[in-house]
Order: C-alpha cells, then structure tokens, then sequence
C-alpha cells in the first residue's frame, strides 16, 4: 500500500506589481490510479496563480498562458514525454484580482519508479523556466484490496462526458493543494478500491470508514468521521464531502480504511491537509476571564504557593492536555498575565477536571511536569517542546521502554543503528498494547517520535529503515524510500512478519 503523498507546493514567488516583475506561482499534484491490470493512470493536476502571469492582447480580452514540459523516465529510459500549453480565461481587464486556472492530464505507466521532470514557463515573460523533479513509484496488484491516492476536489458534478476530468460518471475538478484556509468549510474527495471483487468476494458486504485525525503535532481533540457500507466490485468508487466548519488550525491525515464483513481492515489510504481556522480571542477578555471572582487568598494551597518564575513552565505544559480552546487561553494567560491570572487559570484549569479535589489532580500532573523536564529538556528546549515529553504529559508513563540494545525484535540484519527507544503502553484510555517509537536523528538532539500505534499519532511502519543508518558516509543516512520499506512483511509496529514456524534472528 501506499501512504506517502505527492502534494508539491512547486513554484514560489513573490507577485509584484510591475508586469515584467511577475514571476509564475504554480502548484502540482500527483495522484495514481489503477488503469488496468498491467497499466496505471496517473494524474497529474497543475494550477497557476492568475497574478502571477503576464497577460496579453487577444480578441475578446487578454489571455496568459504558460507552458509545460513533462517527461516521466526509469531505469530503461524515457516512457512519456509531453508538452502543453496552459490558457487562462480571457479577461477584460488586468489591473483586478485575477483567479487561478487550471490543468488536468493523464498518464499512463506500468508498475515501477518514476521520475517525474516538469518544466513550466509563463509563455509572455522573458523570465526563465522553473524545473521540478518528483519521485514517483507505482505498484498495483492483483491479489489484495487496495486504494488509489485521494484527490482533492475542488468540485463536482454528475457527467457522462469522456475526458481527463470525469471518471465514473463524475466530472472531477482537482484541489491542487492540501492547503484549507479559513472561510473553506467543505472538504470534498475521490478514492477508489480495487480488487474487492477478487478477494472478498462478489457482492460481499465491506465497509469504507473516512475520518480527520490530527497528526502527533496538532493536539486538537476533535475527529470528523463517518462510513459507506458497499458490496465488493471489481472497483468501487468514494466520492465524499466533509463539513470542516468546527476543524481548528493545525496538521491532519485525511485517512480511509476497508473492513471486510468480518470487520477486518483490507487496505488503508491517507493524506496530510493543513487547516487554517484561527480562534479569535480578545486578550482583555481572555485575561478577565480567568478567575473574575476569585482572590489571591482564595486559592487554594497548591496554587497559592506556586514559585512565581515557573508559572510560564506550568502553563505550557498544559498544552498537551489542551483543547484548541485552552490553548489559546494559555498563550494569552502566559504572554500577558499577572501572576496572581496565571495561577488563577492553573485552578480553573484543574478544578474543570476535578471539581471535588483540583489541588491532587494538579500536583500529580505537576509530578509529570517535573518528571519531563529532569528527562528531557537540553539548552533548546523544556521538556514540554520534545516529542518524548509531549508523550509523557499526554499519555503518563509507559508500562515498558525498551532501546535499540534490549529491543528484542531488532534482526540479526540491523548491525548499527542509531539510538532508540520503544514505548509500551499496555492501557492508553479505551486503547489496549500502543506503542510509541522514538528515534535520535541527529547526534546528541532529543528524539524524535517516528511511528506510534496509538490513535491520532504519527503512523510509519518503517520507522525501523530510517533509524538503521547511523553515520553520515553509510547508505541513506537521513531518509528512506516509505514506498518500499512499507509493505506486507511489517506489521503495525514496524516488525518483521513471521510465518508459520519461522523465528526472526535477533540481536542480543
């Protein structure tokens, strides 16, 4: 299966007001799907900023126009090779804001990896072409569920035109980013499952669930989800919309799964989009807000006799806990605040909680705090600003850590690798045995979190690979290719599968 996306925010400059100025602002998106059993489809979505262009003299207006260059090539050489030309609308005047326009095209390939190499250059302008290269690997199969990319929909509409914007009676116009800015409430998107049929059986029942989880960055408690019973077919489509009205600003997974009737997943999809949905919140009302009825007497002895040059310490270690809501207050409260403000909100924030005893929820919280900043602040960072302290605040100590020197499924084939560790939750509120991997990338940094089975956190069962090159001069020494690392032989911890009567060697 496929996890890794190719959304490429290609082509970035500055729009000036001058026309001979101009420089082209374009994005790209790759999306694969499955043709037939020995051909795939990829398409390739292109979309130009329209102030960003020269616009010249035509009949009927003026007109910009940029052209492309794409060349698709493995190791035995060239496969597709194609230039286009790209039209904007004619317009009458120039001097307002112009929308983008846009591109779709299709190409068809074989299993294998691609390189993609896409040249683009506003056809009116003396300014050079800009060039971009996007690696690509296609791989479908005939025995096994499998999902195409998502693509993004801008819009669509039922068509039984034959073109390369319409596929199964829909005419398909593509969201050329993962970007939602505020005001875009709807979130529409395409997949399609293949090989249903042949493995689950005709017409056997299955479901698809879609859901909008935050990635391990983004501490939004918020999930929009929903599901689509179907009966196995050769292909089946999915064309759904979101309301993303209520989702805050931060990184999400627009993630699909299909479970058979025995409500088993047979294959799974997903794909990064950025929200911006700023919460706006009066600083003067944030700040009276935090305890309008209480007084510095009042609170109670853990609050009261907190040290003064630790409050920010205290405050921001809350955001692991946070909903988007409080983690607003607390930027206020902490940038802003009195001291006497930042306790209160410390109360507040505890007596929500625990209306009956907010002082012994705080101080084992505060045992966390104290625990994470011995562990794992350096000079750059308190222990809250880690990947590993987030965790810890989070989620509590784990049941068992274990590193790359105890790890007992690291195989005889992983000689070196950079430090590590694993960590076992065997309870994680209604989640049972969740892992946590975390990984130094760079010499004497914190570690940076890698893979995790738990829900809502970063998902790469490959996390292994990228942790197996220790030094700068070895192979792959700060990457890996997720498309071959990830597949059937791993399972949800990153693991070696084993077969029936085999042992994975070790190393003790």
């Amino acid at each position: 299966m496929f996890s890794k996306r190719f959304t490429f925010l290609a082509i970035f400059a500055t729009v000036f007001a001058a026309a001979q100025a101009k420089q082209l602002d374009a994005t790209f998106d790759l999306v694969r799907f499955k043709a037939t059993d020995k051909q795939n489809m990829v398409e390739l979505y292109c979309s130009v900023n329209g102030n960003s262009v020269i616009y010249k003299k035509v009949p009927g207006g003026f007109q910009a126009s940029v052209a492309l260059e794409v060349q698709a090539a493995d190791s035995a050489g060239i496969r597709h090779f194609d230039k286009l030309l790209m039209k904007s609308p004619v317009v009458s005047d120039t001097a307002v804001f112009q929308p983008a326009f846009n591109l779709q095209k299709r190409i068809f390939l074989p299993n294998g990896n691609f390189n993609f190499s896409i040249k683009a250059k506003d056809a009116n302008s003396t300014q050079a072409a800009s060039n971009i290269e996007l690696p690509l690997k296609v791989s479908y199969k005939k025995d096994a569920v499998q999902l195409s990319d998502i693509q993004l929909i801008d819009s669509y509409s039922k068509s039984s035109e034959k073109n390369d914007y319409t596929k199964n009676g829909y005419k398909l116009v593509s969201y050329v980013s993962n970007f939602y800015p505020k005001g875009l409430n709807k979130l529409s998107f395409y997949t399609e499952i293949y090989n249903a049929e042949n493995v689950l059986g005709k017409e056997k029942p299955m479901v698809v669930f879609y859901r909008i989880i935050p990635t391990r960055d983004n501490l939004a408690k918020l999930t929009i989800a929903g599901q689509k019973v179907m009966k196995a077919a050769p292909a089946n489509v999915l064309l759904q919309e979101l309301d993303i009205t209520t989702l805050a600003s931060g990184n999400y997974d627009l993630f699909v799964e299909v479970r058979n009737e025995e409500n088993k997943v047979v294959a799974t999809q997903r794909r990064l989009i950025q929200r911006s949905n700023p919460l706006t919140i009066n600083e003067e009302v944030a700040l009276n807000a935090v305890a309008p009825d209480l007084k510095d007497t009042e609170l109670p002895p853990a609050f009261a006799s907190l040290d003064s040059t630790k409050f920010d310490l205290y405050l921001y270690s809350l955001k692991p806990i946070s909903n988007t809501t409080e983690g607003a207050f607390i930027e206020k409260v902490a940038k802003n605040g009195s001291n006497f403000q930042k306790k209160s909100y410390l109360y507040n924030f505890w007596k929500k909680r625990d209306d009956e005893n907010p002082e012994r929820a705080w101080l084992e919280y505060k045992t966390r705090i104290e625990a994470v900043e011995k562990s794992f602040a350096n000079q750059t960072f308190h222990g809250y600003e880690t990947d590993q302290g987030r965790v810890y605040l989070q989620y509590g100590p784990p049941s068992k850590i274990s590193d790359e020197r105890t790890d007992v499924n690291r195989t005889s084939r992983n000689t070196d690798s950079r430090p590590y560790q694993i960590w076992q939750y065997y309870t994680l509120g209604d989640q049972r045995n969740r892992m946590f991997a975390f990984v130094e990338m760079n010499l004497g940094n914190s570690y940076t979190l890698l893979h995790s089975t738990a829900k809502g956190e970063v998902n790469n069962v490959a996390w292994r690979a990228q942790a197996r090159y220790k030094y700068a001069g070895s192979k792959n020494p700060s990457g890996f290719d997720r498309d071959s690392e990830q597949g059937s032989h791993l399972d949800s911890e990153g693991n070696e599968k084993q077969t029936p009567g085999q042992r994975l060697p070790q190393n003790r």
